[in-house]
């Protein structure tokens, strides 16, 4: 009786751990959907805060936890091809933090993004209008105030919402 037991315990046990893993491979697979949607749009938004003035040509995730990572491939403006690589921390539904693992762009990532951010808040009021107040309350600041990393974050969330899964 004790060995039936212990026979089902184990099997209950590995029917989670499938369970949670096809689960996390679900959440990496709509992460992947999100980025790539409506022509790789969080891709490349995230490719214009971090090195406004490259031509984004494909982007990469893979998962885990709560935290993305994503590969930015691109050509720059000066010359060669870069690529950046940037941990996003996604807290619900919501990128709450965005931290730049390496870079091999000559160019600070995020550095010259504070030149587009009007760019940025126009393209939330315009397209977000509705959903503005409610990102600022969540972010703590006006749009005006944000860094570029939270405004960025701000717009992923804002695409993230209006994604269709």
């Amino acid at each position: 009786m004790k060995a039936t037991k212990h026979f089902f315990l184990l099997a209950l046990l590995l029917c989670f751990a499938g369970i949670q893993n096809t689960t996390a491979q679900s959440l990496e697979s709509q992460m992947r959907s999100f980025f790539s949607y409506n022509d790789n749009q969080a891709y490349w938004w995230l490719s214009k805060f971090a090195h406004p003035t490259n031509t984004f040509k494909y982007g990469t995730l893979t998962m885990s936890g709560d935290n993305v990572y994503v590969t930015i491939n691109a050509d720059g403006s000066w010359s060669g091809n870069y690529d950046t690589k940037i941990r996003l921390h996604k807290e619900g539904s919501r990128f709450d933090y965005i931290e730049v693992i390496s870079d091999t762009d000559w160019a600070t990532a995020f550095a010259a993004s504070n030149m587009i951010k009007d760019m940025a808040a126009s393209y939330l009021n315009n397209n977000f209008h509705d959903s503005l107040s409610m990102l600022e309350s969540m972010y703590g600041k006006r749009l005006a105030d944000m860094s570029s990393r939270e405004l960025c974050a701000a717009i992923l969330t804002a695409l993230l919402w209006k994604y269709p899964y």
